[in-house]
């Protein structure tokens, strides 16, 4: 299974630079699987984007495509961050 082909893209358009959300991540498990989360200022930052129309809506539709499974939405809470936001390479 390949990259998801858009997602990436979509994802920083429609809810970074748009919602207001922190980011966005997304990993590829060992066997394959694609898991992709949003960061958000807040549970409010979250709703209010989740009410709006999409901006651009053929790249949120192609996004979509790239979706084979959903999952129950989890809430978590960041107790504490340690990942490094700057990669440096030496």
């Amino acid at each position: 299974m390949g990259r998801p082909t858009g997602t990436s893209a979509a994802t920083h358009l429609l809810i970074r630079d748009t919602h207001g959300a922190l980011g966005s991540r997304l990993h590829k498990a060992k066997d394959g699987t694609w898991v992709a989360y949003a960061q958000w200022p807040s549970a409010e930052h979250r709703e209010n984007a989740r009410l709006r129309p999409s901006v651009n809506a053929p790249a949120f539709a192609r996004m979509r495509t790239c979706i084979e499974q959903t999952f129950d939405e989890s809430v978590f809470e960041v107790t504490d961050d340690l990942l490094e936001h700057t990669v440096t390479r030496e």
